[in-house]
């Protein structure tokens, strides 16, 4: 379905899982989770971070 370098990212990261499913099955394409999932992940490396601990830290702030 996705490269296997974008597979890898999506297999690495609990979240990004969960993005992934979560486009496909509400109707976006193979090619929407591939592009949301890769910035999010360019983000968290940006941050010097992991897309898991992006979202835990939000979680630990309050922010959705």
């Amino acid at each position: 379905m996705f490269p296997p370098y974008v597979r890898r990212m999506i297999e690495e990261n609990e979240s990004l899982k969960n993005l992934a499913v979560r486009v496909y099955t509400r109707g976006g394409s193979k090619d929407t989770a591939q592009g949301y999932a890769t910035g999010v992940h360019r983000f968290a490396k940006w941050k010097g971070t992991t897309p898991d601990e992006l979202i835990e830290d939000a979680k630990a702030n309050g922010t959705k």
